[in-house]
């Protein structure tokens, strides 16, 4: 709900003048809001989470809320490109060819996003664990097969390449208060 109604907030301070605003309340209770401008519209529904922009271009969007905080995104670009996106949900890193760190943990619900289109997958994710950031490191090395980059500062550590599937990764591991972050960021482009 915080989502729709600072995305509300954004359009109504970008326009030039006051959108027409269209307040209707449906049998359940809930709400539907919709503002229209010259470009486009956006609609959200507070109690079912969701939000519908599109405009005049071809772009369209639709965000649904989920009850466990993650936030799912479906639509189509200008161009005619569908895409999808998603964050606050794990993130499958068998996908790039990785596995998860044994015993690692979210670092919170809004650690990942991931995101499809005809380009290919973009996925990041935070995670935590008590080991050294040298030993994670050591886990992840293996697992890239070409290209491999790594480095060493301070308490920071990171290895990057390209795994056996052709992902692009890097993983860095960051040591703070007797905790490791370990930040992914993988690609991969689809098979054609």
């Amino acid at each position: 709900m915080r989502t729709a109604v600072i995305t509300i907030l954004l359009l109504a301070a970008l326009t030039a003048c006051s959108p027409p605003v269209q307040v209707k309340k449906n049998l359940d209770g809930s709400t539907n809001t919709t503002i229209k401008t010259d470009k486009g519209e956006i609609n959200v529904n507070e109690k079912g989470g969701t939000t519908h922009m599109k405009d005049d271009s071809g772009f369209e969007m639709k965000s649904k809320t989920e009850s466990d905080g993650s936030v799912s995104y479906k639509g189509k670009s200008a161009e005619g490109d569908n895409f999808e996106m998603e964050t606050g949900k794990g993130i499958d890193l068998t996908e790039f060819a990785l596995k998860m760190y044994p015993g690692a943990k979210s670092k919170n619900e809004n650690a990942s996003f991931r995101s499809e289109t005809k380009q290919g997958v973009v996925a990041t994710l935070v995670v935590v664990t008590r080991d050294k950031p040298a030993d994670v490191i050591k886990f992840y090395e293996p697992m890239i097969t070409e290209n491999k980059t790594l480095s060493t500062m301070d308490n920071n550590s990171l290895v990057s390449g390209k795994t056996s599937n052709k992902s692009d990764v890097f993983i860095s591991a960051k040591e703070e208060a007797g905790e490791t972050t370990i930040s992914f960021t993988c690609t991969i482009k689809p098979v054609r």
